[in-house]
């Protein structure tokens, strides 16, 4: 993946996110092999993710960018 291809699709990421637009966010998060760990949650795959992310969403107020750095896949 290009780096310009990834930090859009990174940026469009956190765009559903702070919209809480769920349906958005599942349709960019892959069926297979998905994992999500934090300091404070692990989710085995992208339903389990998604249901911890509308649990949670009531914290979420904006997200703010402050710098954005890609190289290739990475984001």
């Amino acid at each position: 993946m290009q780096s310009a291809d990834a930090a859009a699709l990174v940026d469009a990421y956190l765009d559903a996110l702070a919209a809480h637009d769920y349906e958005r966010i599942r349709a960019m998060l892959c069926s297979e092999r998905f994992r999500y760990e934090s300091p404070i949650a692990c989710c085995d795959g992208a339903d389990d993710y998604l249901n911890y992310l509308m649990m949670t969403a009531g914290i979420l107020r904006s997200i703010e960018r402050l710098h954005v750095f890609a190289d290739g896949g990475d984001v």
